[in-house]
């Protein structure tokens, strides 16, 4: 498994930022095709608590650690939506943890959640781009960033 600098990773959210339309519905019909469950997942999992915007950025959003975990990674078989259900059940407590802390306290569980990662430059990576989005409620970032660290449990396994 190869980890990627900081620089590395500014690099790949920048040409993920500047992909066409075309490119970016080409990754997610590959999406579709290698993982469908993480798919259903993420747009089950939050039990209709997201917006559609908040939805549309937490699809986004895993799409690029999909396809930055698959540069570092090597691919993984179809997983079953269980498998990504139970990782979210193993890290729900840390939604609790991060809804209910300061600013100082959600610092320092971003911190652990990253270190505990097999990525944890990737977490920390993902954390930074989730917190300083205008159109997710703050609250709801909680809920967003524990399903982005449920994907890398899973597809890092």
């Amino acid at each position: 498994m190869n980890h990627l600098t900081l620089n590395e990773l500014n690099d790949e959210w920048d040409a993920f930022h500047e992909a066409s339309q075309d490119e970016i519905n080409a990754l997610l019909h590959s999406l579709q095709t290698t993982q469908p469950c993480l798919l259903a997942f993420i747009f089950e999992v939050d039990e209709g608590i997201l917006s559609e915007e908040e939805q549309e950025i937490l699809v986004y959003l895993s799409l690029f650690l999909w396809k930055l975990l698959g540069l570092t990674s090597p691919p993984r078989l179809t997983l079953s939506e269980e498998t990504f259900y139970e990782a979210f059940k193993e890290n729900r407590n840390l939604e609790e943890q991060l809804s209910e802390s300061t600013e100082q306290e959600f610092l320092n569980v971003v911190e652990q959640l990253a270190n505990d990662s097999a990525h944890p430059d990737v977490m920390r990576f993902i954390a930074q781009q989730v917190n300083p989005i205008e159109e997710i409620d703050i609250e709801l970032s909680d809920v967003i960033l524990v399903i982005l660290k449920t994907l890398v449990d899973v597809l890092t396994e």
